[in-house]
């Protein structure tokens, strides 16, 4: 009887591996490479009989793997690299029953924790093949004689995998045809911590942002004439400020899909696409122009600020249109509110700063420069006693953006001019590899917009500018590298929206028209040829049998003049057999070797030949 490796029935078991890695390690491109690569090495190790790990080895290697997923890998990570680990240690060592049962738990397991934690259609996808292979491999293992048995003649295992191959093709059709919505498959997650944004309402001082934290919050690639070195992408607007919070105003109406507020195209436009989104509002370049969902709907809201109207999941992506022309709409009325007891509090420092100035511009100026010079920035500023901003006016004079920017708009309001706070992200990490912005939470920030009469609203950000390092040498190179395949991967593979989809189409068949019109005139062409040379074999098939066959009768005829006489339902080899003559047995033996053969070798065809002529002439 011969191995399991002999009859490769140990393949279901690769493919349960396979499937489960491709449903854990899916987000991590590097890693997945890597699996893949170990994968078709073990495979090809177990096809020689070959392992280089052994039993006395196998322990070392767990706790060394232990040791290195739980001190050195995220948090999100480290569970199914340590089962990745552990898996092919089982592929690189010899392997009995038990050995495939942990390899299926294993397998189990990294699909399980991958299903659980991804939001595209890929999980789903793998569920059915996942689960037929996994019955496939407990029934292997449920036969008494596993696994020195040779399953390749129990079960037809080629069945299956073209079984497998055929799914496969469909649903790598579904795959390009369907969209990829940000769906869990189960209501709950092993995602990593939400980062912290700004919302409706802001408690200045507590609002919880991590200016510390690398968490992601989107990814977002653009092109325009827009400021690199200034990016300010708008959240939310806020109107009213009481007791120490900030409140907006409730969105206006209904956007659906999409909303444009201006007919002209804005001369910045880019494409933002979500990693851990943590609020309802869409966060847009300096002054959108328009924006459009992939998926669900919106809401506008004053300011031309949009939010989510639902939700759509943590991974979408939203196309946006920006300018940097200032927003004229919006009653500027709305933003004049102050307490009457701040107000009295406010305006002696407001008039000391402003003087006898009497234009906006000019006096928001005048007060962003005296936060700048006269403040100091501490991101470490909790809320302090008392009234949070007069606390940092003319006690503490430390704080962050949430108190500048809030100081800005309290000041300028106190003297009648019309300001409000905005919420949202400055700058973003840029990636040469893959061109596009990373932001992230600690780029949360808060600042100001000044109605200025005639012109709209103007952005001020009264806030000392804090740049994060920039990143230097390899480490930096590789995480680039890094971050640009994961955000590829999530932008053609989990993210892929149909409109897109269908752009991609559209614009590959205009582009390469030609090349498909030459390729379908090939195709026909290569069918037509296939078809002729199959017919044209056909009847060379049939003539060189037919020849074959006169030639075997010509012998017969020669035989008969001589005597020897074929029977009615005698065969060529019976009859041979009781002619017992030398040559015409090898004749006969050549005969079929030609006349069944379909590529008889020239060689046969050259010793039937010579025969031929040889029983044809009597000697």
């Amino acid at each position: 009887m011969r191995g399991i490796r002999s009859s490769l029935s140990f393949v279901p078991f690769y493919i349960c591996a396979l499937l489960g890695l491709l449903a854990s390690v899916s987000r991590m491109p590097l890693l997945l490479f890597a699996s893949l690569v170990l994968l078709g090495a073990a495979f090809s190790l177990d096809l020689r009989k070959r392992y280089p790990l052994f039993s006395k080895y196998l322990s070392f290697f767990g706790l060394l793997a232990v040791i290195l997923v739980m001190f050195l890998s995220p948090r999100t990570e480290s569970f199914p690299l340590l089962m990745d680990l552990l898996l092919f240690i089982k592929f690189f060592s010899p392997k009995k029953r038990v050995d495939y049962y942990e390899i299926l738990l294993l397998s189990f397991l990294l699909f399980f924790t991958g299903v659980l934690s991804c939001e595209g259609g890929i999980s789903s996808c793998l569920v059915l093949p996942f689960f037929y292979f996994l019955t496939l491999c407990l029934f292997l293992l449920s036969m008494p004689s596993f696994p020195a048995m040779n399953v390749g003649r129990t079960i037809a295992l080629r069945r299956h995998l073209r079984l497998f191959g055929l799914y496969l093709l469909f649903f790598a059709l579904l795959f390009l045809i369907l969209p990829r919505p940000a769906l869990r498959l189960f209501p709950f997650s092993l995602e990593q911590k939400e980062a912290s944004a700004y919302g409706d309402v802001l408690e200045v001082g507590r609002s919880g942002a991590d200016f510390n934290s690398r968490e992601p919050v989107f990814r977002a690639k653009v092109e325009g004439d827009f400021l690199r070195d200034s990016l300010y992408w708008r959240g939310v607007v806020f109107s009213f400020y009481r007791h120490g919070n900030w409140v907006a105003l409730p969105s206006q109406k209904e956007a659906g899909q999409g909303f444009r507020w201006d007919k002209e195209e804005g001369h910045i436009r880019g494409r933002v696409f979500s990693e851990n989104y943590p609020s309802e509002y869409l966060y847009l370049l300096d002054v959108p122009v328009a924006v459009f969902l992939s998926s669900g709907s919106l809401r506008a809201g004053r300011g031309r600020t949009v939010l989510l109207d639902g939700n759509p999941g943590k991974r979408f992506s939203y196309r946006f249109e920006s300018d940097r022309s200032p927003i004229e709409e919006d009653d500027p009325a709305l933003y004049l509110g102050l307490e009457p007891e701040l107000r009295e509090s406010l305006r002696p420092l407001a008039l000391a700063v402003v003087g006898t100035t009497s234009d906006p511009e000019s006096a928001a100026q005048k007060v962003c420069a005296y936060l700048l010079e006269n403040y100091t920035y501490d991101a470490e500023v909790g809320a302090g006693e008392g009234d949070v901003i007069l606390n940092f006016l003319f006690r503490s004079r430390r704080g962050y953006c949430e108190h500048f920017a809030t100081a800005f708009v309290l000041l300028l309001r106190s003297i009648g001019i019309p300001s409000r706070a905005v919420g949202g992200f400055r700058g973003g990490e840029y990636n040469p590899y893959g061109k596009f912005y990373t932001v992230r939470e600690r780029d949360a920030h808060l600042w100001a917009e000044v109605y200025v009469p005639g012109r709209g609203w103007l952005r001020f950000d009264p806030t000392p500018t804090t740049r994060a390092p920039i990143g230097k040498g390899i480490p930096f190179v590789l995480k680039s590298l890094m971050e640009m395949l994961n955000f590829e991967w999530n932008r053609y593979f989990l993210s892929y929206s149909m409109e897109e989809q269908i752009g991609l189409l559209v614009a590959a068949l205009i582009r390469w028209k030609y090349i498909l019109l030459f390729l379908l005139i090939l195709a026909f062409a290569s069918s037509y040829a296939i078809r002729y040379g199959r017919k044209k074999k056909g009847k060379a098939d049939s003539n060189r049998m037919g020849r074959f066959s006169r030639m075997y009768l010509e012998v017969l005829e020669v035989l008969e003049g001589r005597g020897f006489v074929r029977k009615a339902g005698e065969t060529p080899l019976q009859f041979a057999r009781r002619l017992r003559d030398e040559t015409f047995f090898r004749f006969t033996g050549v005969y079929y070797r030609v006349r069944y053969s379909p590529s008889p070798d020239r060689k046969s065809l050259e010793e039937f030949q010579a025969l031929y002529l040889k029983l044809k002439k009597g000697r």
